[in-house]
């Protein structure tokens, strides 16, 4: 398709924009301006490329026309388009607009817009000139007719339409679609045979009924339209507890979770949906105290009494209900000219922006006072606002929006509301479906290294991937440098070794690590769903940041080494230094966190009845939507290995990566370079490299590979860690060697040359008589210096 000659004049227009958002959507790779806002990566079976969303909304509509047979192709982010629209003010202006998914369905092309349910809400107030919505369907009109001028349709989805709920039950059925079903066709047979005798039956039932547990096979029904139930147009109920019936012959295909919506034909009767639930409530506070009060004539209350009763009774004429009529969007007559002028609160604004809002504010009991000498200089001729105005003013402000000004960003989330529980994100609660991926500094000292002269310490980074529904550490990895791609591989690779299935999505954070091609590029080849958190989000990874709290609580706390953070270490004498402590040595504290971790799994949390593991396990038994089931071997490992391009090769000496040779018989070949090549190092064993040569990969080994594999795991990610992490601590361990040895050469040259007995003046000019024929007493042997280090050859 993308060999396709898209300025062919004798294609359609449509056929044209679809062929061009073939060729630069797959092109849309990490990094760069074009995808720097996309925060989900959807991995397409139907269209074999990773489809790049904005947001878990574009997500849901991705998996929409995935799951539709009738939508033979689609692609994320097409052609932009500079289409004439009608602004908020009424005038006329040209914008640059890029729908988000181009499909093709029989022939006919269509493009969509993903928008959520408050979105449109907003947007159909604020510019009623373009954006219509009647509740359930939206329209753009400037947009439609630019795309049905040549013959494509331009609708609006909204997946959030119908809550959290529907989204969650969605990406089940996609899971499903994605699996083997293990039920035979006579139990197929068996189930519609009865789907046809009975009305409807639950999902347990129907289990039940075919003697099987994993309900992967229901849900692909489900998905594919053999079955019909709420869930096929809503998707309001639990998908595990729905009920299900045989489809009718002549029932309308619900497959298509989002059908493109058509300019509506009705005009929107409903006045309550311009209008917010305060205003809403506003005038059902109205509506309560005018019924309170239309029969007493007190003159306090009396004119208020006549303006309500005018505005519900002109209301009436137009077809408004008595509550909109005296909410704040309807009920608007009256003086609304405000009582100060605009230059005093324009100022107001501008001193509580310069002297509140900001990182080192003016104490709130002085704050007036400078606000009312610095206003009557600035506007003289009117008066300054009153103390009580004042401070109102202040207490409007969101708490949110003080802290982030106070303390930073850490402040704003810590002063945040939290969220409705039905906007809340829906974790499943199948193990190894939603994870979370994030890093941590371990506050504790370890020892790399010793030779004898210095200890070699550093703080190891902790990785960890957590299962979200039942809180279980499924992988981690110690590291003593920073973060790299390769962090990924290890972690996905111990996850499949540990439960043998691979998580279904992966949340991280923004790190250069988990936003590598590498990373991006394994996930979509494995099948991975990768989720970025929003930047500035501190709430996105709770989970995991809770799991390195115990960490810290539970283990860290009692192990020799710890350092917690000290305010004031001036105060502290040098030996209580915490780079004084004594420390345990990195093979010991990889020994006894593997320990920790597998009592941490295996202990209840919370108001659980089970532990973490038992219920990953209990997940995995039951059904095939826990975890992407995958096949571990040589390709695997192959896949989940890291790209180089700094080798170089010796047909004699072997493969040269950093420094260690690595030897294979395909190797001995004089015409090998890197234009015929490709290496890849193993993540985990630093003794193996895969090769490929004349298209077939093939395994270089290190001469160290033998007493690699005869090592417990602990030892090999030792081992692994000083190899791939430890080079600037041999450098620094190699430097240190020579100046010792350069003092000791020193030393020993000035012995020699100024006698103990007789040491020569500083001010002397006589020459000095040197002995060369000193010899060392053939009894002592010498002994050369070496630095030795545990686990390094001599190539270090």
């Amino acid at each position: 398709m993308n060999t396709f000659d898209e300025w062919n004049p004798s294609i359609t227009e449509a056929e044209r924009y679809f062929y061009l958002a073939a060729k630069i959507s797959p092109s849309r790779i990490p990094g760069g301006k074009a995808t720097e806002n996309k925060v989900i990566g959807y991995p397409s079976r139907k269209m074999d490329l990773l489809i790049r969303c904005e947001s878990a909304l574009e997500r849901i509509a991705a998996i929409g026309l995935e799951i539709n047979p009738s939508i033979d192709a689609y692609f994320c982010q097409p052609p932009a388009c500079d289409i004439q629209i009608t602004k908020k003010n009424g005038k006329k202006g040209t914008v640059t607009y890029t729908p988000d998914f181009v499909y093709k369905s029989d022939n006919e092309f269509s493009v969509i817009e993903v928008k959520s349910h408050e979105k449109v809400k907003e947007l159909a107030i604020s510019n009623p000139f373009e954006w219509e919505f009647d509740g359930v369907t939206a329209h753009h009109r400037s947009y439609s007719e630019y795309f049905e001028s040549f013959g494509m349709l331009h609708s609006i989805v909204i997946p959030d339409l119908y809550g959290k709920l529907r989204m969650h039950n969605l990406r089940i059925l996609d899971q499903a679609l994605r699996r083997t079903s293990s039920v035979s066709e006579d139990s197929i047979a068996k189930l519609l045979l009865l789907l046809k005798e009975t009305d409807e039956i639950t999902v347990h039932n129907a289990l039940r009924f075919i003697d099987h547990v994993d309900p992967v096979t229901i849900y692909q029904m489900i998905a594919k339209g053999v079955v019909t139930t709420s869930l096929n147009n809503y998707l309001l109920e639990d998908i595990r507890s729905s009920k299900i019936r045989l489809a009718a012959a002549d029932s309308e295909n619900t497959e298509l979770p989002y059908p493109p919506s058509k300019k509506s034909d009705h005009v929107y009767q409903s006045h309550f949906f311009n209008s917010s639930q305060s205003e809403i409530d506003e005038g059902i506070k109205k509506l309560k105290w005018l019924t309170a009060n239309k029969h007493k004539a007190h003159k306090k209350h009396c004119r208020t009494v006549h303006r309500y009763r005018k505005a519900i009774s002109d209301a009436k004429q137009r077809g408004i209900p008595s509550i909109a009529a005296l909410a704040p969007n309807h009920s608007k007559k009256g003086n609304r000219k405000p009582k100060r002028e605009k230059i005093v609160f324009d100022y107001l604004d501008f001193f509580i922006k310069k002297n509140w809002l900001m990182g080192r504010p003016i104490k709130k009991s002085l704050l007036y006072a400078k606000y009312y000498l610095e206003a009557t200089n600035h506007h003289p001729l009117y008066r300054p606002l009153g103390k009580t105005c004042f401070y109102n003013k202040l207490n409007s402000i969101p708490p949110e929006t003080v802290a982030q000004a106070h303390k930073g960003r850490r402040g704003f989330n810590a002063e945040k509301p939290p969220s409705l529980p039905e906007n809340r994100e829906i974790v499943s609660s199948f193990g190894l479906f939603d994870t979370t991926l994030d890093h941590h500094t371990v506050d504790c000292l370890v020892e790399i290294s010793s030779d004898g002269f210095e200890t070699f310490t550093r703080k190891p980074i902790l990785s960890i991937l957590l299962d979200r529904g039942s809180n279980a550490v499924l992988s981690w990895h110690i590291d003593i440098c920073e973060p790299s791609q390769s962090i990924v591989s290890i972690l996905i690779r111990k996850t499949l070794r540990e439960w043998g299935r691979l998580p279904v999505s992966i949340r991280t954070d923004r790190g250069s690590d988990l936003t590598s091609h590498h990373s991006e590029d394994l996930m979509a080849h494995l099948g991975i769903e990768k989720t970025l958190s929003p930047k500035s989000y501190g709430r996105g990874g709770g989970e995991v940041e809770r799991s390195f709290s115990e960490v810290i609580n539970d283990f860290v706390s009692g192990l020799p080494g710890y350092t917690p953070s000290i305010k004031n270490r001036r105060e502290m004498d040098s030996h209580k230094d915490p780079s004084n402590l004594p420390v345990l040595p990195l093979l010991n504290f990889i020994e006894r966190f593997d320990e920790f971790i597998k009592l941490r799994n295996k202990r209840i949390h919370g108001e659980r009845s089970q532990s973490p593991e038992q219920l990953v396990k209990s997940s995995i038994e039951q059904t095939s939507l826990a975890g992407i089931p995958y096949e571990q071997g040589f390709n695997f490992d192959l896949d989940t290995a890291i790209n180089i391009t700094d080798y170089s090769f010796d047909h004699s000496r072997g493969l040269h990566v950093s420094g260690r040779r690595y030897f294979s018989s395909a190797l001995n070949n004089h015409q090998l370079d890197k234009t015929n090549t490709e290496v890849r190092i193993d993540p985990e064993n630093p003794c193996i490299v895969y090769v490929r040569v004349n298209n077939q990969w093939t395994t270089a080994s290190h001469r160290d590979l033998d007493a690699f594999e005869n090592s417990s795991p602990a030892q090999q990610a030792s081992y692994n860690l000083w190899i791939t992490g430890g080079k600037s601590i041999r450098n620094h361990a190699k430097f240190q060697a020579k100046l010792r040895t350069a003092k000791l050469l020193i030393d020993i040259e000035s012995e020699f040359q100024n006698s103990p007995l007789d040491p020569a003046p500083l001010n002397s000019t006589e020459p000095e008589d040197y002995d060369f024929n000193f010899r060392q007493d053939p009894t002592e042997e010498s002994t050369p210096l070496y630095l030795t280090a545990p686990g390094v050859d001599n190539e270090h």
